[in-house]
């Protein structure tokens, strides 16, 4: 008569263990790539609320909606006077074109907090189009990505430039 073995053989431990190794690196980088897209979608988010901040700033300001394009070319220089609240202080009394300037320059300063070293980049285009005025407003920041190759399968760690556009109609006042 023959002695049954009772347990389990090394072989089939191993092979257990080679199944549950491959389905915890699988969760892994199920996990990665569940991380990088909620990065992306965080950015995508950041760049709509931005955008949306501009557009009530300059629908607030109808009168100098061609002042926001213009503000925006050169380096973001602190305006003079500042139209905003600074720690308490009143704001000084500005024109529309002063409170213009300072509202992209504000704008320009919370993008740089909100995409940290990104790469954020912002335009403003301003396009009459009859007797409204035609706002596009574009933000651009890069996004690391991790994309297979085509060749030999090897993995190209890099940035993409991301952007996020939008385009209005505001009704200026004169």
């Amino acid at each position: 008569m023959m002695n049954r073995q009772k347990g389990f053989s090394l072989l089939e431990v191993l092979v257990a263990f080679l199944i549950l190794s491959v389905g915890l690196l699988g969760v892994a980088s199920l996990q990665a790539t569940s991380i990088r897209a909620g990065t992306s979608s965080m950015l995508r988010t950041l760049s709509l609320l931005s955008s949306q901040e501009i557009i009530e700033r300059m629908q607030a300001n109808t009168s100098a909606i061609p002042s926001y394009a213009s503000a925006l070319s050169g380096a973001p220089t602190a305006p003079t006077p500042r139209c905003s609240q600074q720690n308490g202080a009143i704001a000084a009394a500005c024109t529309p074109e002063q409170l213009a300037i300072n509202d992209v320059f504000e704008w320009k300063q919370n993008l740089a907090a909100q995409f940290g070293g990104l790469g954020a980049q912002s335009s403003i285009t301003v396009t009459p189009q009859g007797n409204l005025m035609n706002v596009a407003i574009t933000i651009q920041w890069d996004e690391r990505t991790s994309q297979r190759s085509t060749q030999a399968n090897t993995v190209d760690d890099g940035t993409v430039q991301q952007s996020y556009a939008v385009n209005v109609l505001i009704l200026p006042t004169t």
